[in-house]
Formats: structure tokens, sequence, C-alpha cells
């Protein structure tokens, strides 16, 4: 029952470790491992598509796949601080504490929403230092920059004595297209592999990430789907070039979701 709150895709196994992030992959993997890990709790930290999401549900995932009766809770850090506030509110704190002191695992992803909130911040404090006594693990994830929550983490550091943070970067372009092989390499039982060359321009494009290339890696396979063929590295550079024209500012992988369409990369080739 425990994990069906986390992606079964996001497992340690299916999280292809680079040169990069192998540190905190190799962190990630001890504290799920250890019922009482040498730091608790630990942070990851970085920009978003990076992986944060993913080794979370793999935490969660190893947890719940190895323990005989786990009990593990995962939430939004701002979803979280409203229950326990309603719960201070009705003067139910009691209760709120008792729910999660016997979990083995407390997932919180977005801990930056504390950052600036005292009273929170005390309450919050308050309960980690209840979990941390009867031994339940605690994973946080924070979207930004460590010297952004700096101040929430050395007052958690103070207080607990103990903690983790490691960070989450973004991948080289050797790294990025390391990732893309792999998982072209897997998910080719149906059509022939996404050719190289065409991995290679969605890794020089400026400012990828991986939720972005991965989303290339799925239209690429649409495409493949729609027309029979992948398009030439010529007619996959302008397309790119295209999104890049039609989409101006910061885009959004929702933004460029929104704006392509399988269909129009077959109009496009059929113009080439």
């Amino acid at each position: 029952m425990p994990n069906e709150i986390f992606y079964p895709r996001f497992t340690f196994e299916n999280f292809i470790s680079v040169p990069t992030n192998k540190s905190t992959f190799d962190k990630c993997v001890e504290f799920a491992t250890f019922d009482t890990p040498a730091s608790n709790p630990i942070l990851l930290y970085g920009p978003t598509a990076v992986g944060k999401t993913h080794l979370l549900h793999a935490i969660g995932n190893y947890v719940a796949n190895s323990r005989r009766e786990p009990k593990i809770a995962m939430a939004q850090t701002e979803t979280f601080c409203a229950e326990m506030i309603e719960s201070l509110r009705q003067e139910r704190l009691g209760k709120f504490r008792d729910k999660y002191r016997n979990y083995n695992l407390l997932i919180l992803d977005d801990i930056q929403f504390v950052v600036g909130k005292e009273r929170t911040q005390i309450e919050f404090f308050y309960i980690f230092e209840i979990l941390l006594s009867n031994k339940v693990k605690i994973a946080l994830a924070s979207s930004r920059p460590l010297d952004d929550i700096q101040p929430l983490w050395r007052l958690l550091q103070s207080k607990l004595g103990m903690g983790l943070a490691v960070p989450l970067e973004m991948c080289t372009e050797k790294e990025l297209y390391s990732i893309l092989s792999n998982q072209c390499d897997n998910h080719s039982s149906t059509k022939p592999p996404i050719p190289g060359e065409l991995i290679k321009l969605i890794c020089q494009e400026p400012g990828i990430d991986f939720r972005r290339a991965e989303g290339c890696m799925i239209r690429l396979g649409a495409l493949y789907s729609a027309s029979g063929k992948y398009p030439s590295s010529t007619q996959w550079a302008r397309w790119l070039c295209s999104i890049r024209r039609s989409l101006p500012g910061d885009k959004t992988e929702s933004q460029a979701d929104r704006g392509v369409e399988p269909r129009q990369v077959v109009e496009f080739m059929r113009e080439a």
C-alpha cells in the first residue's frame, strides 16, 4: 500500500548516475538503506529537472519495498505546514505529532516554503526533534540554491545537531547525451533507436535540462510513429530553432508542450 504514493519507475536502479551527481546518488542510497543513517535528515537541493523528485521517490520506493510494514508519509512542505497550523489552531497539535512519530520515513518537498516563517519554523523544528528521537528518517528537497535556504538549514542543524545537505546539479552535455542514449537503448524494442546525431542536437540546445530533453525524445518517438522515419539532422535542427523563436522568454516545459505537436513536425518534414 505505501509504495502506491511513489512513481514505480523512480527507483535507484532506474536513476542513471553520472559523475556530476554520483556523490549525491550514493548518499541517497546510503540514507535509504540504513534504518539509522549517519546523517538524518538529508536535504537535496538544486534547480528543477535535475533528479530531486526521482531520488525522493527512489528513497520512498526502497523503504516501502524493504520493510515488512512500512509507514511512510510524503507531502509538499506547504501542505504539511498547513496541516500543522490547523492542528495548532484547533488545539490538536498533540494528535498531529503522534500521527508522524510512528512513521518510518517522512519525505517533504519544497522545504524553502518555511524560510522566513519564524513561528512555523519553531513548531516545525520541534516536530523534527520528536521524529528524530523516534528514529524517523526525514528526506527533504529544495528547488532553491543552498544560499537561499542557508539560514533555515543552519538553524535546523543547530537545533538537531545533525543533517546533510547534498547538491544536484545540471548534467554536462556529455552526461546528458549518455543518459538519453541509455534511455533510448532501453526503450527501443518497438522502433529503431533515435539516431545519435539527433540526440546530440538536443543536448546542444541552450539551457537544456533533462526534463526538456526528455520531452524532445518523446516527440521524436511520436514523429517516428506518425511518419515511419526520423528527421534528418538538418530538419531536426530547423525544428528546434523554430521552437526557440515561437516560445519567447524563459520557456517552461509545459509551454513547449502546448506549442508543439507531432503532426506539426510531420508537416514540417514534408515541407523540408
